[in-house]
């Protein structure tokens, strides 16, 4: 009954999409895509009609609910964020949505109970690309190990960035505590110099992503560069997602970045990097890495590799922390373990602020 019901939603939503007939770019990837989500939906959505997925509905039946109570009838753009734990998710939505534009933004360990091994990972990443339109365009993010170097002949344009012999990539990168500056450069030469309150490297491919997508769209939805880069000016970190935060405790103001979302590794590691550049004090609250099957093992190393020169390192307690707690005794990094983050952040405050 419940999938009848499911059906009937999705079915609907189908036909409703079909009348309206926005163009229609799809993004998936094993992190980063509400990110590139968002972006993209900001970077649009002053001059042309634009309706994207809400937050991470990024099942059959979300991105139904958003077709059916969101999409306006004289949509032009439309943005979707595709999710999958198993092989033959993405393409249910591609059938669903019927893409011009596909963005795989990364291949990584989520979901890895479910999907045994890191190839399922990618083979469902791929169903995206062999989704598409005759004439769609495919946007790989070449930072990541797995998408890196690939290509189709299948659609009619496939472009890769984020690497030296990808089409854009970012060079001469300035950080600080509140903005980070760097240029885009394509095959050797300057393009544009961009600025942002977004902290992370993988932010800045997401930025790099978000650049090669307008100028892959320029002939469609023209936006100027000066357009975007007041945008990106804007843009603001998705909720918890690296957010710099301030708060008053005990007449002492800190500082801390809220990561709670993440749980995948390039994220933690981009946030460990981040931290490391501020001055003082540096703690860390984690829950680790979650749901890393086969892969706990490998994921935890690199966790523990990025946590050298934290002066706190406080757990979260979850059912994978006994691999992360064996390899901290190893290398002598102290750590304490908590039932809650609201309970690490106390202890935190108590410690260092008195």
């Amino acid at each position: 009954f419940e999938l009848l019901i499911k059906n009937y939603y999705k079915n609907k939503a189908i036909k409703k999409l079909k009348k309206i007939d926005p163009y229609v770019i799809c993004i998936t990837g094993s992190f980063g895509k509400t990110t590139v989500k968002k972006m993209l939906e900001s970077i649009y959505k002053d001059k042309y009609l634009v309706c994207a997925t809400p937050k991470s509905y990024n099942t059959p039946m979300g991105i139904s609910k958003c077709i059916l109570n969101d999409m306006s009838g004289l949509c032009e753009l439309f943005i979707c964020e595709a999710g999958a734990t198993k092989c033959g998710d993405i393409l249910e939505i591609t059938k669903m949505v019927n893409p011009d534009f596909g963005i795989i933004t990364s291949v990584g360990y989520q979901h890895m109970s479910s999907f045994k091994s890191i190839d399922n990972v990618l083979k469902t990443k791929w169903e995206l690309a062999k989704g598409l339109r005759n004439d769609g365009k495919l946007l790989l993010n070449y930072k990541n190990e797995y998408l890196n170097g690939l290509s189709t002949k299948d659609i009619g344009m496939c472009v890769g960035v984020n690497s030296y012999y990808g089409k854009y990539y970012a060079c001469n990168i300035v950080y600080d505590d509140l903005w980070t500056e760097f240029d885009i450069y394509s095959f050797g030469k300057f393009v544009i110099h961009i600025r942002t309150k977004l902290l992370g490297d993988h932010n800045i491919d997401n930025i790099v992503m978000c650049y090669a997508v307008k100028r892959m769209l320029d002939d469609r939805f023209y936006v100027s560069d000066d357009n975007f880069k007041k945008s990106v000016l804007k843009f603001c970190n998705v909720e918890n997602r690296l957010s710099l935060r301030c708060e008053e405790y005990s007449g002492v103001s800190f500082r801390y970045l809220d990561d709670s979302f993440n749980s995948n590794v390039n994220g933690f590691l981009s946030a460990t990097k981040v931290i490391k550049r501020f001055n003082g004090v540096k703690c860390i609250i984690t829950p680790g890495i979650v749901d890393g099957g086969i892969y706990s093992k490998y994921i935890a190393d690199m966790i523990v590799s990025s946590l050298d020169g934290f002066d706190d390192v406080v757990f979260v307690n979850n059912k994978e922390l006994k691999q992360l707690k064996s390899l901290l005794v190893k290398k002598n990094i102290k750590f304490k373990c908590v039932s809650s983050f609201l309970e690490g952040l106390n202890y935190l405050k108590k410690k260092y602020l008195g």
